[in-house]
């Protein structure tokens, strides 16, 4: 064939590209790892790669989990682990990512974020930054922790630290000068909600529609990764709440309804119009953190 692919055996298309030249080859499926990348990278007649997969999505999932979760987003479209990772290595533009293991001395998952669940029992941070800077400093409450120069295979910079509150930030640098950078502040006891949307115009469509984040953060504005409250969604004007998610592959909570909690410190009401012009208005509300106001300007359609 004058096109060939194949699943995950990227070792095997540079090995049929290499004995037969004029052959185009492509990943058709593959997963996030190291070494599938590099087959890219690394091999300019690669023509490129599919990756399983951009999106967490419902099914092909062990209960009580109820999603596949290899996607460079979770459901709610927040970034992952590999997604950033994968924008490090894929980005024209500079990048810097932090990650740290959630639990203590290297157990857990990777989580972005400096706010662990516990701050008693959490005192050996493993911390990686993604990045495709030539250098990358990382900092603890403004102490430098050391500079790694950028590894010829494009692996995560690894750093131990002991665990402090406060701040840790990274620094990228091409030819010795910054050129981005990338903190995170551990969170206090959640205060507030924060709402943000994806569009703040929609017409009355049947597939447009404005996905609302509320966000629980800390007195100073910070994130809480671990709060779990429960956000109640209602609308006034001429729109409706379609579905509420929060990401959380575990969550059997209902999908058609006016409230979720929040998972990693998130939750999406996704909001569409009924009419053809008008404001509508999305509260979010929580027993504790009070209640957060946005608006969606519904526009006339233009054929």
């Amino acid at each position: 064939m004058e096109v060939v692919g194949q699943n995950y055996r990227e070792n095997e298309l540079v090995a049929a590209h290499e004995a037969n030249p004029a052959w185009k080859v492509i990943g058709t499926e593959n997963t996030h790892v190291l070494n599938q990348w590099l087959a890219l990278r690394d091999k300019p007649y690669m023509a490129g790669q599919f990756l399983w997969t951009g999106y967490d999505y419902l099914g092909e999932a062990d209960w009580p989990e109820t999603t596949n979760n290899q996607g460079l987003f979770d459901r709610a479209g927040n970034w992952k682990q590999q997604g950033l990772q994968r924008e490090s290595w894929w980005s024209e533009q500079p990048v810097v990512h932090i990650v740290r293991k959630s639990d203590n001395a290297g157990a857990g998952v990777w989580v972005a974020d400096w706010t662990p669940s516990d701050f008693d029992t959490y005192d050996n941070a493993k911390i990686q930054v993604y990045s495709n800077c030539e250098e990358v400093e990382l900092f603890l409450n403004g102490k430098s922790l050391g500079a790694v120069k950028k590894p010829a295979n494009d692996a995560p910079r690894e750093w131990d630290a002991t665990f402090e509150k406060g701040t840790i930030k990274a620094i990228g640098r091409n030819k010795g000068k910054e050129v981005t950078s990338e903190e995170f502040k551990s969170a206090g006891a959640p205060a507030k909600i924060i709402l943000t949307s994806t569009k703040a115009k929609i017409g009355n469509n049947w597939d447009e529609v404005s996905i609302i984040t509320a966000t629980v953060v800390d007195a100073n504005g910070v994130l809480c990764p671990n709060a779990d409250n429960l956000i109640k969604f209602s609308t006034s004007g001429p729109g409706f709440i379609q579905a509420v998610d929060n990401g959380n592959i575990t969550s059997h909570e209902a999908y058609h309804a006016t409230e979720r909690r929040v998972h990693n410190g998130k939750a999406i009401a996704i909001v569409k119009a009924k009419e053809s012009k008008g404001e509508i208005t999305l509260r979010a509300a929580s027993d504790v953190l009070g209640t957060a106001m946005i608006k969606v300007e519904v526009i006339e359609n233009k054929l």
